[in-house]
């Protein structure tokens, strides 16, 4: 599925600055608020390519949302290289009421600004 993923240049390398995007997917009794949070190196992400790729996450089978989280930062680290990744996923059983958050991040050797990723906008 990572085929889907498209990067396109930095526009502006000299700069670091974080890029989030959000989505829900609706699964059979679960839904999924899925947020990928990044500093970019040489590239970024196409937002369109992201929105692509999470539809088709949606009619994938997945055991866990820890193996969705995963697969999402190794799909989306592989294309993009960036400085620090971060994927989140927030599910909420709508049987059982159960709540659940999720995160899975990686960052290059020896890049280190917890002060930038750790802002709220």
């Amino acid at each position: 599925m990572k085929e889907i993923l498209k990067a396109t240049p930095n526009p502006d390398k000299q700069r670091e600055y974080v890029i989030e995007l959000h989505k829900t997917l609706d699964f059979e009794s679960e839904s999924f608020g899925i947020t990928l949070k990044y500093v970019a190196d040489k590239l970024i992400l196409a937002h369109s390519s992201f929105d692509d790729y999470l539809d088709q996450c949606q009619v994938q089978e997945w055991n866990t949302p820890e193996g969705l989280a995963s697969n999402i930062l190794e799909d989306c680290m592989d294309i993009l290289v960036p400085k620090w990744i971060r994927v989140q996923i927030f599910c909420m059983d709508e049987d059982s009421g159960l709540q659940a958050n999720i995160y899975i991040e990686d960052r290059q050797p020896n890049w280190n600004d917890d002060a930038l990723v750790s802002r709220s906008y």
